[in-house]
């Protein structure tokens, strides 16, 4: 991994961050696939709240991890147990998102931590 890329976990202050990245990856990578009025209609701002509160739960075996670079947040992963029962045994990446602004930049590493 490049040495100014790291990994910790998330803290409720990245939530804005968390949603931001969120909200810019999907606009980015959807475009075209979803409709454009559901995308052009979404706000980071609608997110955050929802971030927040994962950050905060700290629900058992789930966790929510930050890329950082530069001291800024440029992606994140959300993982835990499987939402599925029959698959109960074993884990679950929820979400795994990078700033679009960070794409062929080495971030890409981050997944393979």
């Amino acid at each position: 991994m490049p040495s100014d890329i790291f990994i910790r976990a998330a803290k409720p202050d990245d939530a804005a961050d968390i949603a931001h990245i969120s909200y810019r990856s999907w606009k980015t990578a959807y475009r075209g696939i979803v409709n454009d009025d559901f995308l052009d209609a979404d706000r980071p701002q609608r997110r955050e709240q929802a971030w927040h509160e994962t950050v905060t739960k700290n629900e058992p075996g789930k966790r929510l991890f930050v890329a950082v670079k530069n001291n800024k947040v440029i992606g994140f992963a959300h993982c835990g147990p499987s939402r599925e029962q029959k698959l109960a045994d074993y884990g679950e990446t929820y979400a795994i998102y990078v700033d679009p602004a960070h794409y062929q930049k080495g971030a890409r590493q981050f997944y393979e931590r």
